[in-house]
């Protein structure tokens, strides 16, 4: 299915490429819908591209996905940022930003970065619940992540994003019962109890 959104991907996007780039895109497309040896030498291509042309949207996006389905999530989370820079409305770059973010061993400034998009994602995306959801747990991480910081005005910062994490979860439950189970209400009600006595 990955492969299948890799080249999916490949062929959906159209841009002005100078023809070696297209080319070499055009053979790591028909190399995708191999295997592993051929997978090798897609993203092989895939990196002469960026090699030539760092900030080129398509090959970072290739790129990231492969990082991606390859656990390299801070690489793809690099790459997909570089395709942001691009085309910074695209939702798809958005999802996989934060898909990649909150996969790895994220810290204060990667949470906040996948807050930052999945707020950007609130006004464009469909799946208000969904986005409402993943909020929920983006601001929850961060929150805890501050808690387990050294720096100053840690609990005043955990506690405003305990609040936040708590209302994008109501929010997120009002639209679809669904996720009442899935998210950690109880426990972020409880940090904001306990932070508060404090």
């Amino acid at each position: 299915m990955k492969r299948i959104l890799l080249i999916s991907a490949l062929v959906a996007f159209t841009f002005s490429l100078n023809a070696q780039s297209t080319a070499k895109l055009v053979e790591a497309e028909q190399r995708m819908q191999k295997y592993s040896d051929d997978d090798i030498l897609a993203v092989k291509n895939i990196d002469e591209v960026l090699n030539e042309d760092p900030t080129n949207e398509k090959a970072n996006y290739l790129r990231a996905l492969a990082h991606l389905e390859g656990g390299g999530y801070r690489y793809a989370t690099k790459r997909i940022t570089k395709a942001i820079e691009q085309n910074p409305t695209n939702i798809e770059y958005r999802w996989i930003r934060i898909k990649s973010l909150m996969n790895s061993h994220s810290e204060i400034e990667q949470w906040q970065m996948a807050v930052n998009d999945l707020n950007f994602l609130l006004n464009k995306e469909d799946r208000k619940a969904k986005v409402l959801a993943n909020l929920s747990f983006a601001e929850m991480q961060l929150a805890d992540s501050w808690m387990n910081s050294l720096l100053e005005d840690k609990e005043i910062n955990a506690l405003k994003h305990y609040k936040l994490a708590l209302e994008a979860g109501d929010k997120a439950v009002n639209l679809d019962d669904n996720y009442s189970g899935r998210l950690k209400l109880l426990d972020i009600k409880k940090s904001i109890a306990e932070l508060q006595k404090a």
